[in-house]
């Protein structure tokens, strides 16, 4: 019997995986996904990622496996509270080269679409291995506080304006010295 397996990680709106800074796996492959790293928490949404298990299972299904991902948090708009970020704990895929062998009747409502190998295009039927227990990782994202924006600004402005007098200030007292040394 040759299997293969697979993961299925949802990466929520509020985090993404930049695909540039992933580490090279010689025994994963992760399968292409679209995430714009530029989009606020707001303006993205929740993203299927499959990550592929170069090594199969053959007549043994004792496996332990371990790999690591960059999750990045994405800007979460000014709301007053910390925004909570919720990673789930990836869907174990089983796909075996004699799937038949799998797919019974019983089997069917865990048949789901997924890629095949991870390093193309092309979608084949895995079996969902449901998990007994899971955990899940939580990351707390700080984020401004809204109602303090316009005395911020004020501030702001305030201070560009008097560094930009200073700037001003200095540059004329320059140019008079030079004139009058000349």
């Amino acid at each position: 019997m040759d299997c293969l397996i697979a993961y299925k990680l949802m990466i929520p709106a509020g985090a993404y995986v930049d695909h540039d800074s992933m580490k090279e796996y010689p025994t994963h492959a992760c399968a292409a996904a679209s995430f714009d790293v530029e989009a606020s928490r707001e303006k993205s949404e929740s993203t299927p990622l499959y990550i592929c298990s170069k090594r199969g299972l053959r007549k043994n299904f004792v496996y332990k496996e371990h790999f690591e991902l960059p999750i990045h948090l994405r800007y979460h708009a000014a709301t007053g509270k910390d925004a909570v970020v919720t990673v789930q704990a990836p869907q174990l895929l089983l796909r075996c080269m004699e799937n038949s062998t799998f797919l019974t009747s019983q089997c069917k409502k865990y048949s789901v679409k997924a890629p095949c190998d991870c390093l193309n295009e092309s979608y084949c039927e895995w079996l969902m291995i449901p998990l007994l227990e899971y955990n899940t990782v939580q990351f707390k994202v700080p984020t401004g506080n809204a109602s303090s924006l316009k005395f911020v600004l004020f501030i702001t402005i305030f201070v560009v304006i008097c560094c930009a007098i200073a700037i001003v200030i200095a540059t004329m007292k320059n140019v008079v010295k030079v004139k009058v040394k000349l």
